[in-house]
């Protein structure tokens, strides 16, 4: 028998010592690969002195080989809980590895002095042929095997509680981690517990090759050491907001190094440590806020902004056990928010000088400087608009029965050539100001525009041709009214010529309007000045007709003879004065 359990053994050490090498070469991926590696090592070494143990040795030899086996036991599932320990994030302590050495150091003195003190075994005898070793188990023994048995259903449970808060792969890790603990834990209270049945079967080793097994399946298959759970506590003491943890007292509990850094800014004169901070209170600034649960905004001396946040803990009972304050600095952020708050305000009023701007270029571009009526630039849309003319410079349609007439009345000031000869261009602009004044009184709100030097314009929309010679007539005895007095107390007046045209009835088109009005002008002129000419009805000329008209205005507009136009022809008087 003895050969089947060394064999056995050295088949589970074996499997554990391959595990070893395979984790041991990632070792650089951190603590948890270079715990496991020796974890596994001290496995290796139980199942190998476990298969010496099985020869059959002199009493002697196996009593001395009773120290480093029990040993390896020992350092087994001490290394068991370190290695969930660093599984869970925390650190690896003197503290806890001078506890943990404890128990394997009084079982190797156990084991030394027990051949006189009987107190790790009660009895070992030697029966049979070929002589086989039986043990009676002594209380040192029973307290060795319980200590161990609990250290590794700690740590399983440790792992346990992991597994339930973890999600995917890490809770797939935890499973396996529990089956790799709890297997060869189960199997070997089983062996001590019924040793008198099992005392010849190495079943303990047997069971270290499924945890190499599934050591193996975690670090190949799943990541096991690059996918390790961190702790909660490592987070929060990563974290830049400042976190404590209150008691239901409202007494702080813990708090991270971010809340110590807090605390001593706002106390000046020295950096409280974690144990000044545990049991403390909260900072004075913070104890409304850290009362009841909620959000809330302090603003501290010197400009400072925290932003505290309050969260209940609670059982699952729904018992209240503590609080957690999270204060994070804002005094950045609500510094550049003012910023950018302030500078939108600055922005939204630039876009209000330029709108405004814009619109007063728009006004300028489109009003007469001197008299502050339109110009041309002003009154084509609003004329092109009443006849409704859809493409810029195209045909007009001809009016229909019944359609809104257009009036367009063309004054020219009589002689205001000579008045800036003699009185000077002052003068002249005094003139023409007052004479728009009036103009523009007497169109009863239809638009007026200055369309060239003395030359104005009024749109009449609605006034049909039949009343447009009236209307026409008072708006050159309105200019005839304009005046200006001089320092010798004379009188400078103005005496206006019109042209009227009417669409549909004169005209087809906007430009023909204009130019049917400017022939009515000139018929003024002709008559005598200071008077009213209407353009007569359109009759349908023939385009050579129209052409030659047209020819015949732009000559005696351009001045270039002195020579009477006919009127018969081109209805226009001589070039205007």
């Amino acid at each position: 028998m003895a050969p089947v359990v060394l064999a056995t053994c050295l088949l589970a050490a074996a499997v554990t010592a391959r595990t070893a090498v395979l984790v041991g070469r990632r070792r650089d991926t951190g603590q948890v690969a270079v715990s496991l590696t020796v974890l596994l090592c001290g496995v290796t070494a139980w199942c190998v002195l476990a298969g010496v143990r099985a020869l059959p040795l002199p009493l002697l030899v196996e009593r001395v080989l009773d120290v480093p086996f029990f040993l390896s036991v020992c350092l087994s599932v001490a290394l068991i809980v370190v290695f969930v320990h660093v599984r869970s994030g925390r650190p690896v302590t003197r503290r806890l590895v001078a506890v943990l050495s404890v128990e394997p150091a009084l079982v190797a003195l156990a084991l030394l002095l027990d051949p006189w003190l009987h107190v790790f075994y009660a009895e070992v005898t030697v029966v049979g042929d070929p002589p086989v070793r039986v043990d009676e188990y002594g209380p040192g023994f029973w307290v060795h095997a319980l200590y161990s048995w609990g250290l590794v259903a700690g740590a399983t449970a440790v792992t346990w509680r992991t597994r339930r808060r973890a999600t995917g792969e890490l809770r797939r890790q935890g499973t396996l981690l529990v089956v790799a603990s709890v297997v060869p834990a189960s199997v070997d209270v089983l062996s001590v517990v019924f040793s008198d049945a099992t005392a010849s079967l190495p079943l303990t080793p047997l069971a270290f090759v499924v945890t190499g097994v599934v050591f193996t399946l975690a670090t190949v298959r799943q990541d096991l050491l690059q996918l390790v759970p961190v702790a909660c506590a490592q987070v929060v003491d990563t974290l830049s907001d400042a976190v404590w943890v209150l008691g239901t007292h409202g007494r702080v509990v813990d708090a991270n190094p971010a809340a110590l850094e807090l605390v001593s800014s706002l106390r000046p004169g020295g950096r409280l440590d974690v144990h000044a901070a545990a049991g403390g209170d909260l900072p004075p600034e913070l104890v409304g806020p850290g009362r009841s649960s909620g959000d809330v905004v302090v603003a501290l001396p010197g400009g400072r902004e925290l932003d505290v946040r309050t969260r209940d803990v609670r059982a699952r009972s729904g018992r209240l056990v503590g609080r957690v304050v999270v204060a994070r600095d804002t005094t950045a952020q609500r510094t550049a928010r003012r910023q950018l708050e302030e500078a939108n305000l600055r922005l939204e009023a630039h876009v209000a000088t330029i709108e405004t701007l814009r619109a007063a270029l728009e006004v300028e571009a489109a009003q007469d400087p001197l008299t502050g009526l339109l110009n041309r630039r002003g009154l084509w849309p609003l004329l092109r608009a009443s006849l409704r003319t859809r493409d810029e410079g195209g045909p007009e349609p001809r009016g229909a029965c019944g359609e809104r007439p257009v009036t367009v009345v063309l004054l020219d000031l009589d002689h205001f050539k000579h008045v800036n000869d003699v009185h000077g261009h002052g003068v002249g602009d005094d003139l023409l100001v007052d004479v728009a004044r009036r103009l523009r009184a007497a169109a009863s709100g239809h638009p007026v525009a200055r369309w060239g030097g003395e030359e104005l314009l009024v749109l009449l929309e609605g006034v049909a041709a039949e009343e447009a010679e009236a209307v026409a007539d008072r708006l050159r005895r309105a200019c005839g009214r304009a005046s200006v007095e001089l320092p010798d107390g004379t009188c400078v007046r103005a005496t206006a010529s019109a042209g009227v045209a009417t669409w549909p009835t004169s005209a087809t088109s906007a430009e023909e309007l204009l130019l049917r009005a400017d022939e009515g002008l000139y018929a003024a002129k002709a008559g005598g000045r200071d008077r009213v000419a209407s353009a007569p009805p359109w009759l349908g000329e023939v385009p050579a007709q129209r052409r030659a008209s047209r020819d015949a205005l732009g000559e005696a507009r351009a001045g270039r003879a002195d020579r009477q136009v006919d009127v018969s022809a081109c209805r226009s008087g001589s070039r205007r004065p």
